[in-house]
């Protein structure tokens, strides 16, 4: 439940449900692009 925030989506001043699922579906991008952000850094192997 800690990962769960709300409201959801992006502030667009959706309306309609097509625009409000386009709206979730632009936060879960934003979000995805910010998690590859955090795990970007090389890893490097150990012998």
């Amino acid at each position: 439940m800690a990962r769960i925030h709300g409201p959801v989506g992006v502030a667009i001043q959706a309306k309609s449900p097509a625009e409000i699922a386009v709206s979730i579906l632009a936060e879960l991008i934003e979000q995805f692009h910010e998690s590859e952000k955090a795990h970007s850094e090389p890893v490097y192997a150990v012998a």
